[in-house]
């Protein structure tokens, strides 16, 4: 949809020249004389912009130009002065004024339409209107296919030879190429030929325009990949009809290409994520993340962003303006985007820059708050899940919203899988605390040593640079540490004196007892060598294998660290509480029983960096 302009500008003269220049550019216009006319125009006409003469009366000042403003469909429309002079340089500048910008008379043809152009960009929708490259050896030939096609709203390139076509093809993606047979050097037939086996370009459609008519010259055309041809000289109907049909086949190709290609992902994207759920690797946002960047490229008709919420996960903004490079989802503020979650399941959109409904306006511009110029978008809301599509190049249609229900019912079953991994994780997390707690029972004056142990195996995990799954987890599994002790007699757990040489040996097979308490289930793998191996030594003298330095699993060395500061600090039957300073004394320099070599050098470097960490730590769940 051109962008409507209302040019209200006193003087006849330069309000033809500036009417005459947005016509070529493709805008909408109408002019008005004065400011009653102007008010009439901007009820009336609706104008996204406004430019208007400094000079024109305004009976109440800046307050005139904000009512003007509410008068126009959005109440957005910008107002631009227009002057003879630097307005920067007047004791009222145009913002004082009450405008939104200014231009300087006499206006610099370039310079305005760089002007048009930028402020389409930053303002609007991006255009629809079609590129027609044109090629051809002759420049009156160019000026007057640019002469047919601008007024009818495209937007027109231009090549005179072979090479540069190719180059400026490449360049702008252009929706059709008008292209001459006679050249010299590279022929119309040689650069149809390459258009058509370049990948990138290969569904532009060629029109030939040649002042050969013979049968062979037409095959040759279409042996050559041209979707029609026009014998010159040409006539301005029979132009315009023939890029129409084509780009109308075009538009349907790209629909059905991208639809394919949509519903095609979307299969392999479900077989995938079936895979990871198999092999215990499912993560929503990294599933999320693939389907919203497999589904839209940022190319034809595929959105330029998508925004994505749900109130448990936030927002996150995918944004693929930029064809080349990758970025992930990144996390976006949208407070004032809370009402999308509420209500039924609905669909709405804006198209060609008309909103359908109050809803649609509304939410364009809500999303302008966050920095995303919409545009051309389709938004699913309600029952707790957002998913908008932003910035389509073209108006949006049937197809697009087919696309975004498709991805909106993946995503729907991919939150689904992740609610029930989540239950489940819940469910793994009590059952592993519940066990941790059952070994208890026999020792109950660790309190709460094993929720102390898993904090500080995490403190400890997390600032040695591990993965946040892999923190998570011993967080949870290193409680598991003692579970063993539920088979090992309360007599000997309980005894105040110094255990003898077998009741130690039946003490140490408490590691044996929660290897085998836990079993093999994979999910519980990490608890179980944590069970099983906590209590060896990095110098090997540990017990029960004796397992010696990166024999012993990183976890459980790991969880060494944790389970001796807390078994320092706690009081138990045989000895009294110690104070933080004495345990980290005692495991850094030793003291005789507890030696430095016996825990894993990276874990005790990290432990004397963040031993304070340790201390807030057991304060906060000393009971």
């Amino acid at each position: 949809m051109p962008m409507k302009v209302l040019i209200a500008v006193e003087n006849m003269k330069d309000s033809g020249l500036l009417n005459e220049m947005l016509l070529k550019y493709g805008c909408e216009t109408q002019t008005s004389r004065d400011i009653r006319e102007t008010r009439e125009k901007a009820l009336q006409f609706m104008p996204e912009l406004i430019l208007m003469d400094l000079a024109m009366p305004k009976n109440e000042g800046p307050g005139e130009l904000e009512a003007i403003k509410h008068l126009t469909a959005a109440g957005n429309a910008k107002i631009i002065a227009i002057a003879a002079h630097d307005l920067t340089q007047a004791p009222f500048t145009a913002e004082k004024e009450g405008f939104d910008g200014y231009l300087q008379f006499p206006v610099d043809a370039e310079k305005f339409k760089d002007f048009i152009g930028n402020y389409r960009r930053l303002n609007f929708a991006p255009l629809s209107r079609a590129k027609i490259l044109c090629v051809d050896d002759e420049p009156l030939n160019l000026e007057l296919l640019e002469a047919i096609l601008v007024p009818a709203g495209y937007e027109v390139l231009t090549a005179t030879e072979g090479h540069g076509a190719l180059v400026t093809l490449k360049r702008e993606e252009a929706d059709l190429v008008l292209l001459d047979v006679m050249m010299p050097g590279m022929d119309g037939f040689e650069v149809c030929r390459l258009i058509k086996a370049s990948p990138d370009t290969a569904r532009v459609p060629v029109i030939m325009i040649t002042a050969l008519s013979s049968k062979e010259d037409r095959i040759k055309s279409i042996d050559a990949g041209a979707g029609d041809f026009i014998t010159k000289p040409f006539e301005k109907t029979e132009v315009l009809t023939r890029i129409r049909k084509l780009l109308e086949i075009r538009e349907q190709n790209s629909k059905l290409i991208s639809l394919f290609n949509v519903l095609s992902g979307l299969t392999d994207r479900g077989n995938r994520s079936a895979e990871l759920l198999k092999g215990g690797r499912f993560n929503f946002f990294s599933e999320v993340d693939a389907l919203i960047r497999g589904t839209n490229s940022g190319k034809g008709r595929s959105a330029r962003g998508v925004l994505f919420g749900t109130p448990e996960t936030g927002w996150v903004n995918y944004d693929m303006a930029d064809r080349d490079s990758y970025k992930a989802g990144k996390p976006v503020e949208g407070e004032n985007l809370t009402f999308l979650f509420d209500g039924a399941a609905r669909f709405f959109y804006t198209s060609g820059g008309e909103s359908l409904s109050r809803e649609a306006h509304g939410t364009a511009e809500a999303l302008a708050k966050i920095g995303i110029n919409a545009g051309n978008y389709i938004c699913r809301a309600g029952a707790g899940l957002c998913v908008v599509s932003y910035g389509f190049v073209k108006p949006v249609n049937d197809e697009d919203m087919v696309v975004l229900k498709a991805i909106v019912m993946q995503i729907m079953f991919l939150y689904s899988i992740a609610a029930e991994i989540m239950e489940t994780e819940r469910a793994y997390d009590y059952l592993i605390l519940t066990l941790a707690r059952a070994a208890e029972a026999n020792d109950e004056d660790t309190g709460l040593h094993v929720i102390r142990v898993g904090e500080y195996a995490a403190l400890l995990s997390e600032k040695m640079g591990m993965s946040r799954d892999f923190t998570d987890k011993i967080r949870m599994q290193a409680q598991l540490h003692d579970v063993g002790k539920i088979h090992v007699p309360a007599a000997i757990l309980k005894k105040p004196s110094a255990l003898t040489e077998e009741e130690f040996e039946v003490m140490k097979l408490h590691t044996v007892y929660g290897a085998k308490i836990i079993g093999d289930h994979g999910k519980f793998g990490m608890g179980k060598n944590i069970a099983a191996s906590h209590h060896e030594k990095w110098d090997g003298s540990g017990y029960p294998k004796g397992l010696k330095g990166e024999e012993i699993p990183l976890e459980a060395r790991i969880a060494a660290v944790a389970d001796q500061y807390d078994a320092l600090r706690n009081e138990r039957v045989y000895k009294p509480a110690f104070s933080h300073e004495k345990t980290y004394g005692i495991i850094v320099n030793g003291d005789g029983r507890t030696k430095p070599a016996h825990f894993a050098p990276d874990v005790l470097s990290v432990f004397i960096d963040h031993a304070a960490a340790f201390e807030e730590i057991y304060n906060k769940l000393k009971g």
